[in-house]
């Protein structure tokens, strides 16, 4: 008896960290996908595939614009990002997931660098996990010219 409780607890102590392991990839993979669905999305000018990747209630896209040699935080709603965003880009962009983070199954985050010939955009997207999905919450970015 004794024997067949050792290997019982033995066996979940070895299940659990493995069925952990699984989940955090299976979340990773889907962070990715709605990277993906960002990226795409964004360089196609297709809103459908883009506003699958956003949280267009109460997500929000921060920047900082200069005027008048002042500096400034821009928040720009992500459905008026989405809005925006209607027509392929001009230019052929590359994208790059640089890092990326899932804490407990709930909240995520991914730097991503987009690159154009005129200019690179450096993105930490923050992404919640909402009835199931994975959606950008909130997007802040710098944006570079090319050298």
């Amino acid at each position: 008896m004794r024997t067949l409780l050792a290997f019982a607890c033995l066996t979940m102590l070895l299940w659990a960290p493995a069925q952990a392991q699984s989940a955090l990839a299976d979340d990773k993979a889907s962070v990715r996908a709605a990277v993906e669905d960002y990226f795409w999305g964004r360089q196609n000018g297709d809103q459908p595939r883009l506003g699958r990747a956003l949280q267009l209630e109460g997500g929000d896209l921060k920047g900082v614009a200069e005027k008048d040699g002042r500096q400034s935080l821009t928040v720009t709603p992500l459905a008026d990002y989405l809005a925006r965003n209607t027509r392929p880009r001009g230019l052929s962009t590359q994208g790059h997931i640089l890092a990326l983070d899932v804490t407990d199954g709930k909240m995520a985050w991914a730097k991503v660098r987009l690159e154009a010939a005129d200019r690179t955009y450096t993105d930490y997207l923050l992404f919640y996990r909402i009835d199931g999905v994975w959606k950008i919450v909130n997007k802040i970015f710098v944006e570079q010219a090319a050298k």
